[in-house]
């Protein structure tokens, strides 16, 4: 492998780290003190309790408590 094409590839790696570090430093702002994540939260998990069953939980907020529904 020539140099130019090490030199591009290491270049390109680079960027890619630095685009992850912006999205990594964005999603860092967007959680309070306490750990919570102030962005929104999915609507649906899903929930694997063996191999072959599957189950849905569906989150919930009520009195700014969150809760599954099984």
């Amino acid at each position: 492998m020539s140099i130019g094409i090490y030199l591009m590839r290491l270049e390109e790696k680079l960027s890619n780290i630095e685009s992850e570090n912006q999205v990594l430093s964005q999603q860092a702002m967007t959680v309070s003190p306490n750990g919570k994540s102030l962005s929104a939260r999915p609507r649906t998990m899903i929930i694997q309790r063996t191999p072959k069953k599957w189950e849905y939980a569906q989150w919930r907020s009520k009195g700014g408590y969150t809760y599954h529904v099984y």
